[in-house]
């Protein structure tokens, strides 16, 4: 079946056309023959023997909304969505590309995603929501997983495939208990994975999160064996190491993502707690969070601190220059690092060109 309709200037998903039908529905929208184009208008007849294939002929109109850009369809339609009309599920497992549009609107549950009206006020969500309640009572009391975890019964391609959508909603949930305080809960949760069948690089991603919830929760034995697995996979001592952290930048991301500010910063300032001039990874993610968010003062006080504590680090230089919009102030840590390196004149030239753009 063919996936788009193409236009002359953009190809619009079928599937996205089905979506808009779905949320017109739920928003009370009935459309006049006026309000509606026909497939031949928008596609252009030479185009007609591929929609034929899935039920539409030239004379076939459909809603002009249907086609309309996006932000002009949540506009005029999603105002007056209703969440009870109709429940509207999409699988976790659809493209993103499909879905990310709706994102603020998007409460994810077990094994989909549950569409609500969009709350008033700005949205700074790009990601769907957690209901970590529901879940995580979907997990435990719900979805037994009996046969799927009998080492005894044979699992095709397509069943094994469900391991990797199961961890990946578990993982969710136990990343929200961790951010929660509740890290013995959220290993007692994710050890399942540990039983999941994958091959040996999807199950390296998930035994990474093992490893750092088992020592969060202080289950030693747990994180030893799992470490001895990385091992295997060929993971340095330095690297498990640095997982814990490598796990708080990522969860501080997520809740960034879905609009958990002052969460996603306490977990950011954690892993920035371990940031060294070696390891400075923790410390470029703070800065670009806080620049993210439209902070400056907290990212050049951040900037500033990190200059004090490693004086001409290049690393500053870059931030007060290419983040902050600060060359004067990215010129005086230059000059300290030619003072450090006085036969680099590619330094000097650098040095030449910045004052020469901004004028210092």
């Amino acid at each position: 079946l063919p996936m788009y309709v193409p236009l002359p200037n953009r190809n619009v998903m079928l599937a996205d056309i089905m979506i808009r039908d779905m949320l017109a529905t739920n928003s009370g929208r009935v459309y006049t023959d006026r309000q509606k184009i026909s497939v031949e208008e928008v596609v252009g007849r030479q185009n007609l023997p591929l929609l034929a294939q899935v039920g539409l002929t030239g004379k076939t109109r459909i809603p002009a909304e249907y086609i309309a850009p996006i932000k002009v369809f949540k506009d005029s339609v999603l105002a007056g969505y209703k969440d009870g009309v109709m429940p509207i599920f999409f699988s976790t497992t659809v493209r993103h590309e499909l879905i990310q549009d709706y994102a603020p609107a998007l409460l994810q549950e077990g094994l989909t995603y549950r569409f609500v009206r969009i709350p008033d006020g700005p949205i700074q969500r790009p990601l769907p929501a957690l209901d970590v309640e529901r879940t995580y009572r979907l997990f435990t009391d719900e979805f037994q997983m009996t046969s799927i975890l009998d080492p005894k019964v044979r699992k095709e391609e397509q069943t094994r495939g469900l391991f990797v959508n199961y961890g990946l909603a578990i993982q969710a949930i136990t990343d929200a208990l961790v951010a929660m305080g509740q890290p013995q809960k959220a290993y007692d949760f994710v050890k399942v994975i540990d039983q999941f069948e994958m091959d040996a690089e999807v199950r390296g991603i998930f035994l990474r999160d093992l490893y750092v919830v088992a020592l969060e929760a202080g289950i030693q034995a747990d994180a030893a064996r799992y470490a001895e697995e990385l091992k295997t996979l060929g993971y340095s001592a330095q690297q498990l190491q640095r997982l814990p952290v490598e796990y708080y930048m990522r969860l501080g991301v997520v809740h960034l993502g879905q609009g958990e500010l002052t969460l996603a910063e306490q977990i950011l300032q954690k892993a920035y707690n371990h940031a060294t001039r070696e390891y400075p990874d923790p410390f470029h993610r703070l800065v670009t969070y806080y620049v993210e968010i439209g902070d400056t003062a907290k990212a050049s006080q951040l900037v500033a601190e990190w200059d004090s504590r490693y004086p001409g680090d290049p690393l500053t230089f870059q931030m007060y220059l290419n983040y902050l919009n600060k060359p004067r102030a990215a010129l005086e840590v230059l000059d300290r690092i030619i003072r450090d390196y006085p036969d680099e004149p590619e330094l000097l030239q650098v040095r030449d060109s910045l004052k020469s753009a901004y004028n210092l």
